[in-house]
């Protein structure tokens, strides 16, 4: 489901007139530097997944822990993300008979009888059949073989962790504003898939004397956060949230160097709105 929300400007539009007076520039190059401040604030406080936690959900599924042969048995790893010891190996041979041999073995409870083969470490059990030791070594080889596109999946997954950060940059930069001090895993940031979305989108509207600059970010995550919000359940990536609290912000932050006299110095509003063209 689609979701359309529109943030409160009103305060924020009225800055913008009074930094363009007090500055001497027009109201165009007043409103994208406060629109800059704003939209740099969302990309901020847009949360990220933690790089150790990305590495870990990927470890953790089980595509890359359970091999099979044609002939049935199974070699399974354990991911250590529901606890017990990580790399624990156990092989399972569905429709093997009981009557054969092996020091850890148990009858498997429900579905299709068969035969549990617990391998301590990575080395198969001495004791076990010379046909579990051959599946044993043949299904860790497999196992061996799908560390490299684990790797490449983890790679994957950690450059696109920035996405959500990265459509307010995208949105920002379609109507000519730079953001500053960009994180280079945001800039750089691309899809699992290796698609270049345009999830965040601007343009610049005028009639007759009035003018806006309307953004629209289509992230689907920031998007979704917003339906589970109005469900009352909390999401910390509302869309929504992040972009109004980010106006309101800026707006008192505004007011509040209005009423100290800072902006109203030369020096000060050059370091406050660095991007402003100050006459």
């Amino acid at each position: 489901m689609a979701f359309k929300w529109q943030v409160d400007t009103r305060g924020f539009r009225a800055a913008a007139e009074e930094l363009a007076r007090i500055s001497g520039v027009t109201y165009e190059e007043a409103l994208k530097e406060q629109t800059r401040l704003v939209m740099q604030s969302a990309l901020r406080n847009t949360p990220v997944a933690k790089a150790e936690r990305i590495r870990k959900a990927v470890e953790a599924e089980g595509k890359w822990h359970t091999v099979n042969d044609s002939d049935g048995p199974v070699l399974s790893e354990n991911t250590g993300d529901r606890g017990g010891s990580p790399g624990q190996q156990w092989l399972f041979w569905p429709e093997r008979s009981d009557r054969a041999r092996g020091r850890n073995r148990q009858r498997r409870t429900g579905g299709d009888a068969g035969m549990f083969y617990f391998l301590p470490g990575n080395q198969p059990n001495r004791r076990l059949p010379a046909d579990v030791k051959s599946a044993v070594l043949s299904l860790q080889a497999k196992l061996a073989a799908l560390q490299p596109k684990k790797r490449e999946a983890i790679a994957k997954a950690l450059k696109a962790r920035g996405l959500a950060k990265q459509s307010w940059l995208q949105a920002s930069r379609s109507i000519g504003i730079d953001l500053r001090d960009v994180p280079s895993y945001v800039a750089g940031a691309l899809a699992s898939d290796g698609v270049a979305y345009a999830n965040g989108t601007g343009r610049r509207i005028s009639q007759g004397e009035a003018l806006f600059l309307e953004l629209e970010n289509r992230y689907p995550a920031l998007l979704s956060a917003i339906g589970k919000s109005r469900k009352g359940k909390p999401a910390n990536m509302d869309g929504y949230r992040i972009l109004q609290r980010a106006v309101a912000s800026r707006v008192s932050a505004f007011n509040r160097e209005m009423s100290l006299g800072v902006i109203q110095d030369f020096r000060q509003r050059s370091l406050r709105y660095p991007g402003l063209r100050v006459v």
